[in-house]
């Protein structure tokens, strides 16, 4: 991540905001979790840290959970997308542009079900006001 040893020896208090933001990257890391949660992980990393993190959580064989607004480092690290709507959860596989793609295309199949379903439900009771109640 960075550090030489001089920074090694100085206390956390003494670092920026970045270098702490290192530092629990380095604990969290270190003790190589079996699930790993991250939040805007690379909020207030530089562009070598950022690109060290994505290198490390490309080989990293645990699951993460990354929550993070950063999209290019989502389509980066990500296998796969958990989406949370209406208190369920979704699976998408690939990057986080693939899920995009895949629920666009899927609210289009959703909207274009409805929009058929809409027109059957207006023909049957135009169909019923012409010849139904029992004329």
């Amino acid at each position: 991540l960075g550090f030489d040893n001089d920074m090694m020896k100085q206390p956390t208090r003494e670092f920026s905001g970045g270098w702490r933001m290192r530092i629990s990257l380095a604990q969290a890391l270190f003790v190589k979790p079996d699930l790993l949660l991250l939040d805007e992980p690379t909020n207030h990393l530089d562009v070598f840290a950022c690109t060290w993190l994505e290198s490390f959580l490309q080989e990293w064989e645990r699951t993460v959970v990354i929550v993070s607004h950063d999209r290019g480092f989502l389509n980066r690290v990500t296998t796969s997308t958990i989406f949370i709507h209406r208190k369920r959860l979704w699976y998408y596989g690939g990057s986080y542009d693939t899920f995009l793609k895949v629920r666009a295309e899927r609210r289009k199949h959703s909207e274009s079900i409805a929009k058929s379903q809409a027109k059957r439900t207006a023909d049957l009771k135009s169909f019923v006001a012409r010849f139904g109640h029992g004329h």
